[in-house]
Formats: structure tokens, sequence, C-alpha cells
């Protein structure tokens, strides 16, 4: 804590500055005090003051602003060190001050600022941590020139820097340099080989240039030096999938599942690769525990049995958007069933009234449709269409749903735009209408396009609620 009387002379001294009066025998006092109390180089100044004929207002302020900050005054040395770089705007060590002063207090722009004018005006006060995280701050402004200017002093004056090897690294990979981007990595790799994160992006990027075999060297590396991490596992997965080499893809899913057990996506791919290997019953034993996982308990309860997934990732979206029409007399209507997970889900979770329906229509109901829905206890709210879905959709009444749903194979073999236009005829004001809208499915038959032409059409009347992997549009007037 300041003391008492060292306060009121620097009270005194700041009103003596600010008038410009009497200012000699203040700075004497305040030279007198400083020396008693051991501040030899702060008392000089004082006491020259005293004996000059000019007062040196800027580094009166910066002296002022160093005995605050001493007794950790933040504000009062703030405002005194401002007034100090107002006045001699070069001053390196109070743009030293204030950045740390800025970051204590939270002001991210001014500290940045502060930093930039220090490291010009003092090269060496430009440690390698302090211009790394200098960049950093940069980066997350979106200034990336300004963060790679920073990142390359870093690793010129020390370059054994790992940080700024992967901050640089992610940048070109962000800008679609992968040749760049892989020298970083390879780079880290070099200095340090055990850096699993470093050969786990060397991977990725192996990956994108379809050099599947070294992707799959670096991925293994990664797994290699660390094994409890299921990050690194993943890209394995991924890519051993896309070769089709099903045996290796499910050997390290199984080793996934051994070290981190509430995992869905490995689950997930678990399942594909057991399908395609013949192995259905461990496909779907996989579906069931994805889906276990992302809240759905009834799935096991009841044994839902699905060869493909359909849902899990949307549980949680959902349920989000969903949860207010549960247990209340709503008429929903799902466009495609596949085997019905879409429809077993609302009949556990939102469709609880005794009075809510479901109506479903397809095609061609599928055998594993009939038998999970029998499962679920609650057949007698599934009202089934079967047959032409156009004619179908067509001849069901205007206004009557309170939820939609549209199947990814429905949005994939019909022209989705017309389809949602007309189910949007059906859904009543304050409903929602799903579909998906994942990149994958996007991309495919200009599908992209027929999805943003429909929510032109009802930009009007509708609300996106919801537009990630799903679209989800609530109506707001008629």
């Amino acid at each position: 804590m300041i003391p008492s009387y060292l306060k009121k002379a620097l009270a005194a001294c700041e009103i003596a500055l600010e008038k410009q009066s009497e200012w000699e025998n203040v700075s004497q006092t305040l030279g007198n005090i400083l020396q008693s109390m051991a501040w030899f180089e702060e008392a000089a100044f004082w006491q020259s003051q005293a004996m000059n004929s000019k007062l040196n207002l800027g580094e009166a302020y910066a002296s002022l602003g160093r005995i605050y900050a001493h007794y950790e005054m933040i504000e009062e040395a703030k405002s005194a060190f401002e007034k100090a770089i107002e006045l001699k705007p070069k001053l390196a060590e109070v743009h030293w001050y204030l950045a740390q002063i800025y970051e204590y207090l939270g002001h991210k722009e001014k500290e940045i600022d502060s930093w930039v004018k220090v490291f010009r005006l003092k090269p060496e006060k430009a440690t390698a941590v302090r211009l790394y995280k200098l960049g950093k701050d940069f980066q997350e402004r979106g200034e990336v020139e300004n963060a790679l200017a920073c990142y390359r002093r870093v690793l010129n004056e020390k370059g054994r820097f790992l940080p700024a090897y992967y901050d640089v690294g992610e940048i070109f990979t962000d800008r679609g340099n992968r040749e760049k981007a892989l020298k970083c990595y390879e780079r880290i790799i070099e200095i340090d080989p055990s850096q699993a994160l470093a050969h786990h992006k060397l991977g990725s990027i192996l990956l994108e240039e379809k050099k599947y075999e070294e992707a799959i060297a670096a991925f293994r590396e990664s797994i290699k030096l660390e094994k409890k991490q299921p990050w690194a596992y993943r890209a394995l997965i991924k890519t051993l999938i896309q070769m089709e080499k099903w045996d290796e893809a499910i050997a390290a899913c199984q080793g996934v599942i051994s070290l981190v057990e509430e995992y869905p996506w490995v689950y997930i791919q678990l399942a594909r690769a057991s399908l395609i290997k013949g192995e259905r019953e461990q496909a779907e034993v996989a579906i069931q525990k994805a889906n276990y996982l992302m809240g759905w308990g009834q799935i096991i309860d009841k044994d839902y049995r699905f060869t493909q997934d359909t849902l899990s990732n949307q549980i949680p979206v959902w349920k989000e958007h969903l949860q207010g029409l549960a247990h209340q007399p709503i008429q929903a209507l799902e466009i495609g069933t596949e085997q019905g997970m879409a429809a077993c889900w609302l009949l556990d979770n939102i469709l609880t009234h005794p009075e809510a329906k479901l109506t479903c229509i397809d095609p061609k109901f599928k055998k594993e449709f009939e038998v999970n829905i029998a499962k679920t206890g609650a057949a007698e709210k599934v009202r089934k269409i079967e047959g032409d879905m156009d004619k179908i959709l067509e001849s069901l009444e205007g206004n009557t749903y309170d939820f939609i749903s549209i199947s990814s194979k429905i949005t994939l073999t019909t022209n989705i735009e017309e389809k949602a236009n007309i189910a949007w005829g059906k859904l009543k004001v304050g409903g929602m209408i799903i579909l998906d809208n994942h990149k994958y499915l996007r991309k495919q038959r200009g599908i992209g396009e027929k999805i943003d032409n429909f929510l032109a059409i009802v930009e009007k009347q509708g609300e996106i609620v919801n537009q990630q992997q799903q679209i989800i549009v609530k109506k707001i007037t008629a």
C-alpha cells in the first residue's frame, strides 16, 4: 500500500503539473520523499526538475506513472502514462507499461497498439514469447499478414519455437498452400519427432493430396505417440474407409473404443465397415450404441435394429427445436422413412401425447420399418401411406402439420425444391420443416441450389432457426 505522505505528495504534484504553478517546490518535496524511500533514480529526476527553468512534462508524467504502477494503482498509472505519451509519443518505456496495463484491464486493441509501438521504438524488447503472443492477437482479429510477420520474426530469432511453426502451418493450410504447410509440420517433426499433433497434421495434408499410404503412416505414428487421443484415430479411420481397407478400419475403431467408449462417431464408422464386411449384427449393435450415447436410451431398451444411421448427429438439434412439441396432441409428417429411425425417435421423445399422430409416406415401406415401429409400443399413432409420393403429398390437407421432416434419400432422389414447397403448404403457422443440408448432400446434382431456391421462396413466411447439417425453418405467417 502506498504511504499516505507519498500519496499526498503525488496528488499535489499532479495539481501543480496541470496548473503549471509551484511545481519547483512540489518537485523538490517529492524528490526528497523519494530519496528517503531509496527511490534514487526517480528522486534525482524530480530534484533536477526543481532546479530547471522549464519542466519536462512528458517525463514527469512517465515518472508518476512508474510510481503508481509500483504500488499497483492501475487507473492512476494508466492516466499518467497516457498523458506522458500525449506529450512525448516516442517514450518506448511508457508504451511498454501501457501495454501491460491494457492487457491487465482487458483492453485488447489498445494493448496490441502499444506492443507494436514498443517493438518499433525498441526492437530489442521484442522477445520471442511476446512476439508470438502479438502474432496470436493479430491472427485472432483476422490480420493474418501481421500475424505471419510476427511468427517469422520469432522463427528467425528462435528457430526451434514450435508453437509458431504450428500457427504458420495452420495459416498456410487455411490458404490452401499445402506445400508450405507441409514444410512447417516436417520442420516440427525434425526438431522434435515426438510431436504427435505434427504427425497428425502432416497426415491430414497427405490425405488431401491423395497420398494415402503416406497419410496412413503419419496417422499411425501419431497414434503410436499419443495412444489416448481419439482425434489421432479419427483421421486414420477416415483414410482406411476411403481406401476400403475394411478390416483395418474395424480394428482402428475398436482401438478407439477400448480407449474412449463414449465416442459416437467411431461407432458409426464401425457400423459402416462392418456392414460392408457382411457383419450385420455388429453393424446394428454399433448403431444402437452411437445413438444411445447421443441420448436415445430407448434404442437399446426396445432393441431397435438399423443398418443405416440417419439420425444420431441430429439428435441434439432435434431435441433443442422439437422439445416444445412433446406431450402435445400434434400432427407430424415424415416424407421418406428408410428403416424407421426418425419415426421411432419421434414416437419415443416427441409424439408422447395419446392423441399425437405421425403420418409416414414412402414409395414402399421396408420390412425393417414395420419391425421397428412395432417395437415402439405406439404403432397405433402411425398412419402409413405408400405409393407415388408427389400424388400423396399433393392430396394431404393443407395447414395441418406441426412438424414435417424430409429424409436425405428423398432429397437426393427427387426435386427437393418442389417437394419442400408442397410440404410447406401442409405446415401450420408455428410449425417447422426439416431437411438435410450437410456439405456432401449439397454438392450432389445441384441440390444446394434447389435448397437455396426453396429458402428464397419462403423467406417472407418463415424463419430459419437452424442451418448447420440440417435446415429447420419455422413458419411464422401463412
